[in-house]
Parts: structure tokens; sequence; C-alpha cells
């Protein structure tokens, strides 16, 4: 009888104790269109709202009291170190979830303290504890977290099934006896680092590809390079620091060029891009110091952050896309970067694209480019803008030389028929422009001067519609 009155009054204490814990306030979720991006309440036991569908970077991040999370059934995302270091983690469900960014659960017991062979989160693989020489990924399996496999010292070969979609950022990082990796034609994406380390990786000859045309990595020596058609994606790192390649062509089966998959290429001096190119991401060709020009398709969306950074030999850039975001520091430190024609396909120019390009003499920027950083020539002293009276470009680069004049080519300030003659003697090679002059020329935006710009300016100084 005693027992049984003590079992009871211990579970009375437990369940005061429990209901005495803060419950997670409304005001405690920071959401913006449906991401959580910080939560900053003290509950042990959180449950995310409905209505949120992805977990933003570092949401949850030193958290050192939240204990359980309930993640609502739509959601599919977790960011970046989302619940990095919450020491007191040790739960969390989330059916839906089949995306998780690096170290989203590192410091946290819920990870650290697993012991399944495969852990998983909804449909993705977060750890692997098991020793396995060969090791076969169950059915189910969406995605593959960053870093799931580090340091599997005794991997020797690994297979996945179809349905596998991605593999994350360094998912088998310096297993180092890995030699036979075989990934269904359903991977669409590999993240940076993902086999570096590994025997596969490190003995690659030629164009090693998995997945969907996924090219991994070039083992090459060719000073030209041409990108087989087979290939679909370049993913990151696939020709980091190579120090040969001279000319680098890129098919128009490629969609994306991933974030570091050219960097630091040296000698790379002449980069080609064909139509079908969505998207060019972050660090992309950054230090690639040999580069002197660049087009880009108007198929591109997304142009990175310090996609095409420190590409100090950089002269002329002539930038087509449609929708296209150019992003924060994607030409930074770019010195010696005189011309940017920006076509009418280009809708954002972000705050420092265009950082530190302090030899940059004119920029051509389309009425339709309609979200404009005001910092996004930050350090070029000597630019002038070139753009439409009324423009965004003209309002909010005003803390710039702005010219208005419609195909100045002569850079007179005056518009006048004297200007369509000199991009006339131009086209005939009868002329030289300077960089400006050329972007005082392109005035129907579509990165070249063309005799379509001679008949638009004869149009408009005749009075007609163009």
């Amino acid at each position: 009888m005693k027992k049984i009155v003590s079992i009871i009054l211990t579970a009375a204490l437990l369940i005061a104790v429990t209901t005495s814990l803060p419950a997670a306030a409304a005001s405690d979720f920071e959401i913006e269109d449906g991401v959580l991006v910080r939560y900053s309440g003290s509950a042990a036991n959180v449950t995310v709202p409905d209505g949120v569908y992805a977990v933003g970077d570092s949401a949850f991040e030193g958290n050192t009291r939240v204990k359980t999370v309930v993640l609502p059934a739509a959601v599919y995302a977790i960011g970046d170190r989302a619940f990095c270091n919450c020491s007191a983690l040790t739960q969390v469900t989330g059916s839906g979830v089949s995306s998780v960014g690096v170290f989203a659960f590192r410091g946290t017991p819920y990870l650290e303290q697993s012991t399944a062979e495969f852990f998983t989160l909804g449909s993705c693989l977060l750890w692997y504890n098991g020793s396995a020489k060969s090791v076969a990924l169950p059915s189910g399996v969406v995605s593959i977290a960053p870093y799931a496999f580090l340091r599997c010292d005794g991997l020797s070969s690994f297979s996945a099934r179809s349905g596998l979609v991605s593999v994350g950022e360094g998912a088998f990082y310096q297993c180092a006896a890995l030699a036979s990796v075989s990934l269904p034609a359903t991977v669409t994406y590999i993240g940076d680092y993902a086999f570096e380390g590994t025997a596969y990786y490190e003995t690659a000859s030629g164009f090693s590809t998995l997945g969907d045309g996924i090219l991994i990595r070039y083992g090459g020596s060719d000073k030209q390079v041409a990108v087989p058609s087979a290939v679909h994606r370049i993913a990151g790192g696939a020709f980091r620091n190579n120090a040969a390649m001279t000319s680098l062509s890129v098919p128009s089966s490629v969609y994306s060029i991933d974030p570091g998959a050219c960097e630091g290429c040296t000698k790379l001096a002449t980069l080609t891009l064909s139509d079908g190119l969505v998207s060019i991401g972050d660090d992309a060709f950054r230090g690639c110091t040999a580069l002197t020009g660049l087009e880009t398709p108007e198929t591109l969306t997304y142009l990175g952050g310090d996609a095409f950074a420190q590409c100090t030999s950089l002269t002329f850039a002539r930038i087509a896309g449609t929708k296209l975001t150019i992003a924060p520091y994607a030409f930074s430190g770019c010195t010696g970067l005189c011309g940017v024609l920006l076509s009418s396909g280009v809708s954002v120019l972000s705050d420092y694209a265009f950082s530190g390009c302090a030899a940059l003499e004119g920029i051509a920027v389309s009425p339709a480019t309609r979200i404009v950083g005001r910092r996004a020539l930050d350090g070029c002293g000597k630019v002038t803008v070139y753009c439409e009276a009324g423009s965004f470009a003209a309002a909010m680069l005003s803390s710039h030389t702005v010219s208005t004049v419609y195909g100045d080519s002569d850079l007179d300030g005056v518009q006048s028929i004297l200007d369509a003659t000199h991009i006339q003697r131009y086209l005939a090679g009868m002329e030289n422009f300077s960089a400006a002059a050329v972007c005082a020329s392109d005035v129907d935006h579509d990165t070249d001067v063309t005799i379509l710009d001679v008949t638009r300016i004869q149009r408009r100084l005749a009075g007609f519609p163009e």
C-alpha cells in the first residue's frame, strides 16, 4: 500500500513539474513567408506552429533549454546549424523532413547519442552509426545529410536505390577506403566535398559523373576543356584549383554550375557558357585571376555571391538572363573590370554586387531592373551609370555619376545624330570605343552594340516610337 501511494505521489509531482514548465508562446516564433527564422523562447517542449514549411539557418542555435521539438508535417527543410549546440535537445519529430542543412544538429544529444545504424528524420539520413565495409542505403531515404558518413574509415563500397535525390555537402568526406560508389539517376544534387578524401574521388580520371549526369570531378590535365553533353550539373569543387585549364566550354545540357565548382582556377582565361544554364553558384569562379571576359546566357536566373570575386584580369562583363538575380559581392574585388552591360533580363542588382571594382568606368542598367541596391557599386569611384531617366537605377545609384542621355556614344552629354555615326564607325572597325562608350551605346540592353542600337537612336531622334 505504501509503495502504491509513493508511486502516485511521485507521478503527481512529475505532472506538477511538467505543467510548470513554460509553454512556447506565439511571440517566441519569428516566421517569414512560412520559414521559421528564429525561436527565442525558453520552453523545454516546443511545437512549431502550423503554416511553417521550413526551419531556417540557426533558428534554434545555442538554445540550451529546448528538449523536444515537434515539427508540422509540412516542414520539409531544416537549414544550416538550425539546432546546432542545443545541448538539451533529445528528440525531434518531423515526418515530412526531406532536406537537412550543414551541422543542423551538431552538438545535440539527439544526434550524438543516436544508436540506430541508419539514423533518420523523415526521409533524410542524418547519420550512419554502422561499421560495415559495404553499405546499401535503405529504401525510403530521399536525401543524405551533410557529413552523414564522415570518416567512416572501413567503408569501401556504397550503393543507393532509385528514389535518392540528393547527397549533402561532405557526406562521405574522408572515407579514405571508399572506392566503389553507385548512385541512381534520381540523384540530381551532390554537395561540395561530398566524396573528397575518398579513394573513389582521388583516383578519378577524366570526367567522373554520378547520378543524373553530375560531374563531381574532372581528373584530366587538358588545357582546353569541353564538358561532355552527358553532364547536366557541375558539382562544387569539380574543377577547383585546376592548375592546367586555360579554357572551359560548358554545353547547353548543363543547367547548374554549383558553388565553388571552378574556384581558384588561376590559368582559366576563356569561359564559354551556353543557353540552358540556369544557375551559377556562390564562389563558382572565385579567384580565376586569368579570366578576361564574361558573357552569360539569357537562360540564367541566378548569379551567386562571390561567383566571380577576385577575378582581377576580368575587363568586360556582358550579363544576360531571365529574371536574373545578381547576388551581393558577385564581382567584388574585380579590380581590372572596366565595363558592364546588364540586359533587360536582369531583375535584381544587389548591394555590393560590384564592390571594390575601382577601375569600373561604365555600367549600363536597363529600366527593367526594378530592384537595385544603393550600394551595388560600393567602392567604384570612377563609374558612370548609363540608364534611362526615371528608372530605378537612376534613383538608387544617384550617389554615382549618372547619365540618362540616350545613346551618348561620344560621351559629350548631348544626344545627336553623331552618336549614331560613331556607333556605325565602331561597328565597321573604323573607331575604337572606351568601355564607357560601349556602355552608353547599348540602348536596347541586349549586352551587345549592334546596328539595332543605331536604328533606335535614329528613330528616337526622329520622334518615332521604338
